[in-house]
């Protein structure tokens, strides 16, 4: 009966671990399921990992955070819209901003020529 309490003991202290190394890495930035594993696989050594790892956060115009963004073309703070209202940049993520492109006129050597 001793032996299964140790067992016991030793399984929840070593799911702690796993879990406060989720924990700590998802407020870090880092993948949560990982280190949660990594947790389970080297307990104590991934929490003292973590501890020496930096903040990770991936730059991006939506911070999770916050319900203001910056607008990087007019820095202009306004809440979260697909569209900047000020200069119309687009602040969604791959998709292309409205703003006027350069027409290339491809015979202005041959009608410029002296």
């Amino acid at each position: 009966m001793g032996g299964l309490l140790v067992l016991v003991i030793v399984l929840g202290v070593w799911l702690g671990f796993a879990y406060w190394s989720m924990r700590m890495a998802e407020d870090k930035g880092y993948g949560a399921g990982t280190w949660f594993i990594l947790g389970l696989l080297l307990g104590f050594w991934a929490l003292i990992v973590l501890l020496l790892l930096p903040d990770h956060y991936e730059p991006d115009v939506y911070h999770h955070k916050s319900r203001q963004v910056i607008c990087p073309r007019c820095k202009a703070a306004i809440d979260r819209q697909p569209v900047c209202p000020n200069c119309g940049l687009s602040l969604t993520p791959g998709v292309p901003t409205n703003e006027p492109r350069a027409v290339v006129d491809e015979n202005w050597f041959w009608r410029n020529k002296p």
